[in-house]
């Protein structure tokens, strides 16, 4: 099969599905019920005049294909030159753009970087007690300066 005639095939497809809103649209009240959405898809078989059950993977292929294009062309701040879609099936796939939901996305960046005297403060200090007065002078203790210039301090004890 030529990649012409897939897409007319999948446009085929596309309007077939489009024209019954239980296969894409989550709040309709049957679209969870498996046996409906079965009986739909086989509507969709016979209205293609193809047997099988294909068509639901082709169509998340589809529906998959048209929200990852679709995000390349959101712009994301991070100075990205949007490009003008070139996948041929976009345009008959924007029915579906009141039924995806994008999801906020997230960085690990902060907004402000932290200043260097901030982070020579966090730092931890490690030090050993050289007294033998008593067994917890003998431990590793560790001193750590907060924000608030409160000091803490940890001591470890390993048992060998």
């Amino acid at each position: 099969m030529s990649a012409s005639m897939s897409v007319v095939n999948d446009e085929i497809l596309i309007e077939e599905v489009r024209s019954r809103s239980i296969l894409y649209d989550k709040s309709h009240p049957s679209y969870y019920l498996r046996e409906i959405k079965a009986r739909v898809w086989r509507e969709v078989s016979q209205a293609l005049g193809c047997p099988g059950q294909g068509f639901t993977l082709r169509w998340k292929n589809l529906r998959d294909r048209y929200v990852k294009e679709k995000n390349k062309y959101i712009p994301s701040g991070s100075g990205y030159e949007a490009v003008l879609p070139r996948w041929p099936l976009m345009g008959i796939m924007s029915f579906l753009d009141p039924y995806i939901k994008t999801r906020q996305t997230s960085s690990n960046m902060s907004e402000e970087p932290l200043s260097s005297s901030l982070l020579d403060d966090t730092l931890p200090t490690t030090s050993v007690a050289t007294s033998s007065s008593s067994l917890d002078n003998m431990l590793p203790t560790t001193s750590v300066a907060t924000r608030d210039g409160v000091n803490v301090r940890f001591t470890f004890a390993f048992c060998v």
